[in-house]
């Protein structure tokens, strides 16, 4: 039991186990009712002895004091009860034990100093070790820091110098390839020597060549770089989304490129985007896989060709149209005298329909059908003169190891698909003529679906090339027939060209082409695409 006195206040401060009771005595019950409270309060944050929980209740008992007992003079007049948590037993309250407490509960708050004496100029051995310790670990840390700033410079420098080399050298490709085939072109047409040498410099000086040249090495060029920024921009590593935006970005280089050739240049690539696209769908099973689906769209593709070919010529390039007259032997004022005007309603200079006039003889003096039969034999020695260096330049600059070690059996094999390839051109234009021929010949009128038959009848005639190369036929006149499907819908106005719309096209077709995997090319285009663009890109 504690008292206290403090005026006419007598407080007393009982403990029990756990519990302690205060009992105060007064005469001015409401005025020291709150000094206690207050005075409590400001003992238990000094000395951390007690933790103030609650009132669990209030007792208050009154009793009048007797005039004869001075004791009696006071009442009591409150009493209660707090729970605490003793840990020990609890210290006499006295001065020098409640300064202990405090400073022990000062050291605790602040971490430990320099101590005074002989020990102030030095730290513990346990921080000191601590300290150096830290500092290693930020030096460390720091070091590969920089070591990491260095690598990523040294890379995107070697990044930037593979992308000038490689738009380089797409530049040289492709102006020299345009060149060459430019100058090979212009050289049946030399008279003299001199004049070749004069017409040689001027082709390779030419704006359309040099701008073709510009645009290949651009496409490369700007692919490449915007790969590296849009990876340093996203971070990480290589992945198809990086892949995507730059090819995407890229595309815009075909407006470097001759307006003329923009058309044919996106059909091309759509046409590749579109078969890297159906492997992938074939291989994860979205798309069914059909063992005749090469031939069957070269039929419907050269529908279109033949059609373009013996009705409305304008369809085609000029160049592609003579290259088929001269493969056929046929010539256009023939066709235009025999078949066309007829076809296209013209009359004769009393303005009669004009009469249906035979092949016999604008074409031929024997039948058709000796004569398809005789063209068989003639253009199968026209077509090898094409093919023999379709098949050969190829093994010569990417199989040259393989020819010279087994010149004997490489040289036979590539005269046999030489010949293959020779037999199915010469039959494609031998079917051609045999189905309108026999149209003509059977109704004696001219009707626009015999060329579509006729083009539909050439898919037989593809049986005669091996079977990779069947696909490839077909890759080639399936541009072909799409141009030509949309001028005719265009002349039509069942459609509208909008402006750079194959560039929008071209630029769909890069970003799908670049962002496919590997797994899903062939194997020669991917190794023409890693050449032109870099082995490290796909």
């Amino acid at each position: 039991m504690i008292h206290g006195y403090h005026g006419n206040v007598t407080v007393s401060i009982g403990f029990v186990e756990d519990l302690f009771s205060i009992e105060i005595c007064t005469d001015d019950v409401l005025q020291w009712t709150h000094l206690l409270l207050q005075q409590y309060r400001k003992y238990q944050y000094n000395t951390g002895i007690f933790r103030f929980r609650t009132f669990p209740s209030f007792k208050l008992v009154t009793s009048r004091r007797s005039p004869g007992q001075p004791n009696a003079a006071m009442e009591r007049i409150y009493s209660a009860f707090f729970t605490t948590e003793r840990r020990r037993e609890p210290p006499e309250l006295t001065a020098a034990a409640l300064e202990l407490h405090n400073e022990t509960q000062k050291s605790q708050r602040q971490p430990p100093l320099l101590r005074p004496g002989g020990d102030s100029g030095r730290r513990r051995p346990d921080a000191k070790d601590e300290s150096t310790h830290e500092t290693k670990r930020h030096a460390a840390a720091r070091r590969q820091e920089v070591e990491k700033m260095v690598m990523n410079w040294i890379s995107v420098k070697k990044d930037l110098e593979a992308a000038c080399q490689a738009a380089a050298r797409a530049f040289l490709l492709a102006y020299g390839a345009k060149a060459f085939t430019a100058v090979l072109l212009a050289s049946r047409k030399w008279s003299s020597l001199e004049y070749g040498y004069a017409d040689a410099a001027r082709l390779l000086l030419k704006g359309d060549t040099l701008r073709f040249g510009v645009f290949f090495g651009s496409l490369v060029g700007i692919f490449r770089v915007t790969e590296l920024v849009t990876r340093a921009a996203r971070g990480g590593e290589r992945d198809a989304i990086n892949l995507a935006i730059a090819g995407a970005v890229s595309g815009s280089a075909l407006l470097l490129d001759s307006p003329s050739r923009r058309n044919t240049i996106s059909l091309y690539i759509f046409v590749r985007m579109l078969d890297v696209v159906c492997r992938h769908l074939m291989s994860i099973g979205v798309l069914p896989t059909w063992r005749y689906s090469s031939e069957m769209l070269f039929a419907l593709s050269n529908a279109a060709i033949m059609y373009a070919f013996v009705v409305d010529p304008s369809l085609l390039p000029k160049g592609y149209y003579h290259w088929i007259c001269r493969i056929g032997a046929v010539n256009h004022h023939g066709l235009e005298y025999t078949i066309r005007q007829r076809m296209r309603g013209q009359l004769d200079t009393h303005g009669n329909p004009l009469p249906f006039r035979l092949c016999q003889p604008h074409y031929h003096m024997e039948s058709c059908v000796t004569h398809a039969i005789k063209e068989w034999i003639n253009g199968l020695g026209r077509s090898m003169q094409i093919y023999l260096p379709v098949h050969f330049l190829p093994a010569m600059f990417f199989r040259f190891q393989q020819l010279q070690g087994a010149p004997v059996s490489t040289t036979a094999r590539i005269s046999y698909a030489a010949l293959c390839s020779s037999a199915f051109l010469t039959s494609y234009q031998t079917v051609v003529k045999l189905v309108v021929c026999t149209a003509r010949n059977a109704f004696h009128r001219d009707f626009a679906a015999t060329s579509l038959v006729a083009g539909i009848a050439t898919g037989g005639a593809l049986f005669f090339e091996h079977t990779k190369r069947r696909f490839e036929l077909m890759l080639y006149c399936f541009p072909r027939a799409l141009d030509i499907v949309w001028q005719v819908l265009k002349r039509r106005g069942l459609v509208r060209y909008v402006k750079h719309s194959e560039v929008v096209l071209f630029c769909l077709s890069m970003s799908l082409i670049m962002s496919t995997p590997a797994r899903y090319f062939k194997p020669t285009y991917l190794r023409i695409l890693r050449f032109i663009f870099g082995g490290d890109i796909i």
